[in-house]
């Protein structure tokens, strides 16, 4: 916008009567609707780059959910006198062993 013209002393649009700063958004952090709450402080969200918390987060959460669901698929399968799936506990590979697999391979 700077390349363009704007300042900050002026607002936005041809007369300079427009927005002068940006519209203030709330985080959302929950997976409702919009207006579920009758009114949240409007606040500008800035975050670090690289800054991984959230998925950090949301990894955390997934595995718990993921063994959670392999109890229960087992004790299910238990109940029904069946044969455990097979795959079902498996880990994914760590680096380490991927990098091992990989100079196997001859992918360096």
């Amino acid at each position: 916008m700077l390349n363009n013209g704007w300042n900050d002393r002026n607002g936005l649009g041809p007369y300079g009567s427009g927005l002068k700063y940006p519209v203030k958004t709330i985080l959302k952090r929950d997976r409702r609707g919009l207006g579920e709450k009758p009114y949240q402080k409007p606040k500008i969200t800035h975050f670090k780059s690289n800054d991984i918390n959230d998925q950090n987060e949301c990894d955390v959460a997934i595995n718990k959910l993921r063994s959670d669901l392999r109890v229960k698929v087992n004790e299910l399968r238990d109940l029904e006198h069946a044969t455990p799936v097979p795959g079902l506990m498996l880990k994914p590979l760590s680096h380490a062993e991927m990098s091992a697999i990989n100079k196997l391979c001859g992918k360096d």
